[in-house]
C-alpha cells in the first residue's frame, strides 16, 4: 500500500506489531473539521475485543512519539464494538465516511 503521507506505512507497522489492531483508518483533519483534530494526520485505530482502547490509545501515542520523534500524528483508538454502535462515535463515523481504510487484519 502506498499512502499519502511518507511515514504512515511505518506508523501502521509499529502499531500492528505492538497492539491488537483490527483496522486502521486514515483521517485528514481538513476533511473532518467538526472533529476539531489537532494533527493533520490522524489514525483511527480499531482494537480487538478485549483490548482496552483507552489504555491502548495512550500507549500507541507514546510508541509513535518514541519511534518517530517529531511526527505529527493523532492516534485515536476505539473498541471494535464502536463500528456497530448506534449512534457511532463521531470520529469513527467520520473515518468511515471521509477517511481511508488503510489496514485490516
Amino acid at each position: 500500500m502506498k499512502s499519502t503521507e511518507p511515514l504512515v506505512d511505518e506508523f501502521i507497522a509499529a502499531l500492528v506489531e505492538a497492539f491488537p489492531v483490527e483496522e486502521i483508518w486514515y483521517l485528514d483533519s481538513s476533511t473532518a473539521k467538526e472533529c476539531r483534530l489537532r494533527e493533520a494526520v490522524n489514525l483511527v485505530v480499531i482494537v480487538s475485543p478485549g483490548g482496552e482502547a483507552s489504555m491502548i490509545e495512550g500507549k500507541a501515542d507514546a510508541l509513535i512519539r518514541e519511534k518517530f520523534p517529531g511526527a505529527r500524528v493523532g492516534i485515536h483508538a476505539f473498541p471494535q464494538s464502536a463500528m456497530c454502535q448506534t449512534p457511532r462515535p463521531l470520529l469513527v463515523k467520520m473515518a468511515f465516511s471521509s477517511g481511508h481504510h488503510i489496514f485490516c487484519r
